[in-house]
């Protein structure tokens, strides 16, 4: 416990400092004695309260960025920060852009220390925060059982660091999928099918509490966790029941997506219980539900026996009215490369008819020979139906039979940017337009860790 608050007594100048280069590749950071560690940027770093609202400063704090997070030094991860006109939208046009890729602009917005033992580091977004949950070393100063799982939140508009731990030890393994949903963060976990492997974390648990009235996420009865006045986690607690189990596989998740009027989440994934069929022995996949203004209960409903045309994450585009993400393989486990637009279901939809869904006519997701892909996401940009396919690719034979990339291995960051639009002769399909493509060069040192991008 001393660690954590050690930490969040420390003076700014920690996090404010200018960093020292020690190579020409990477930049240095700050240590401090916390098991997931942060420095930042100074260029990037500023106090929120001497900035004047009326000045343009105020206009260009509120622009959105691209945040990329990477594990690009043995150490650290690096958290990167892209202007969408300045290192995004001016690369070419109509082309995958793999040839003389760039360098990420350096040093990196925020870096966060890797501990000796680092396992299962994931990152996700909510609200204007980037959240990190990893498994601590020092768990017995911390947690009294087999592992302390810590979640560090930096909030991108104030800049501001807050610590927490986790009440129980069973997000160890790590977490299958994390829905943002207001400032909230909904987490199911690699372990169980019990409904104690349902998590929620808040990033304004003091604001909720204080918010006594018309709050449309009720306090589920959150853990406090070193003190912190904003991070609060709650989970389902052990089942008593077979009623109570989670009626999916949390481990083979397919698609997911959250209303944009009710914030129910839904998600499609193998049913529990029921036997497999088909010529490929595959299990059935139903489309699940939770309504996420109820307090205290912690049930998924079945709300379709079918499954949602989409592979992921997919957001609600409010120009299209649609579900946007990347259109599901046939098997279930991959994406065809297009991009489908699904309808939002409706409170009396039919649970034996699917979704309406279209998709594009041109694929976006290219596969080349030579090349393998380690991470693929689709990020909303919000703006005139705009997205940014992320991807993150290797050459086909390097470190194959490697588990930890010791030395640091070369791989291309690539980043297409387009718009939809319904294809005018054509509306049950979509068109991609102002398509930008820009490539980075990067290192990865961690073979199990998933990059991520978000859209803040």
């Amino acid at each position: 416990m001393w660690a954590c608050r050690s930490f969040l007594r420390r003076h700014n100048h920690l996090i404010t400092s200018r960093p020292r280069s020690v190579s020409r590749h990477h930049p240095t950071h700050t240590a401090l004695p916390c098991p997931n560690l942060v420095s930042a940027s100074r260029r990037h770093v500023s106090d929120a309260t001497n900035v004047d609202r009326h000045q343009p400063a105020a206009a260009a704090a509120k622009k959105k960025h691209l945040y990329v997070v990477l594990d690009d030094h043995k150490k650290d991860y690096g958290i990167y920060k892209l202007d969408a006109d300045a290192d995004l939208r001016d690369g070419d046009v109509n082309t995958d852009s793999t040839t003389a890729p760039r360098l990420l602009p350096h040093p990196a917005h925020i870096r966060m220390e890797v501990t000796e033992d680092d396992s299962a580091t994931q990152f996700a977004a909510t609200g204007s925060c980037i959240v990190s949950t990893s498994c601590s070393p020092y768990s017995s100063l911390i947690h009294s059982g087999d592992c302390g799982v810590v979640t560090i939140l930096y909030d991108i508009k104030t800049a501001a660091l807050s610590i927490s731990t986790h009440p129980t030890d069973t997000l160890h393994w790590g977490y299958a999928v994390a829905v943002p949903v207001g400032n909230r963060l909904y987490v199911l976990d690699l372990r169980t099918s019990s409904v104690d492997s349902f998590h929620v974390m808040t990033t304004s648990k003091d604001a909720e509490a204080a918010a006594d009235v018309e709050v449309k996420q009720r306090d589920p009865g959150w853990y406090d966790g070193s003190g912190s006045s904003r991070i609060g986690w709650s989970y389902g607690g052990k089942a008593r029941s077979w009623s109570e189990l989670l009626p999916f596989d949390s481990d083979d998740i397919k698609g997911y997506a959250v209303h944009p009027q009710d914030c129910t989440i839904f998600l499609s994934a193998p049913v529990l219980g029921e036997e497999w069929s088909g010529a490929n022995w595959r299990c059935p996949v139903n489309t699940f539900a939770y309504d996420t203004t109820t307090a205290g209960c912690w049930k998924w409903t079945r709300y379709g026996r079918w499954e949602l045309p989409f592979k992921g994450h997919a957001r609600y585009d409010r120009q299209l009215n649609k579900w946007v993400g990347l259109h599901v393989g046939e098997d279930g486990d991959g994406t065809t490369g297009y991009i489908c637009a699904c309808d939002v279901p409706s409170s009396d939809h039919d649970e034996n008819r699917p979704l309406q869904w279209v998709r594009s006519m041109e694929k976006i997701v290219l596969d080349d020979p030579n090349q393998r892909r380690l991470d693929l996401k689709l990020v909303y940009m919000g703006e005139r139906a705009e997205y940014c396919l992320f991807e993150r690719l290797r050459c086909h034979g390097a470190n194959e039979k490697e588990c930890a990339v010791v030395d640091g291995e070369e791989c291309v960051l690539r980043l297409t940017t387009f718009r939809l639009e319904y294809e005018c002769d054509d509306p049950g399909y979509l068109r991609i337009m102002d398509r930008h493509a820009r490539s980075y060069k990067v290192l990865r040192y961690r073979d199990d860790f998933e990059a991520q991008a978000f859209w803040l």
